[in-house]
C-alpha cells in the first residue's frame, strides 16, 4: 500500500539549510515562514510515496 507524503527542502546559496517530511502540503505562508526561520533563499516541496506493508 502506498502512502503519500510531502518533503520540504529549504535551500541557502550553496547548501540545504533544513528539510523535513510532512503529512500535508504546506501553505504558501508556511513555506515563507520556513524560508525566513531557517535563513534560506528558496524552498522546494516534493510529493513522495512510501510503501508500507
Amino acid at each position: 500500500m502506498l502512502q503519500q507524503t510531502y518533503y520540504i527542502v529549504v535551500m541557502g546559496k550553496t547548501s540545504i539549510k533544513w528539510n523535513q517530511e510532512l503529512d500535508y502540503y504546506p501553505t504558501e505562508e508556511e513555506i515563507e515562514k520556513f524560508i525566513i526561520e531557517y535563513q534560506g533563499i528558496s524552498a522546494k516541496v516534493e510529493t513522495r510515496y512510501k510503501y508500507s506493508i
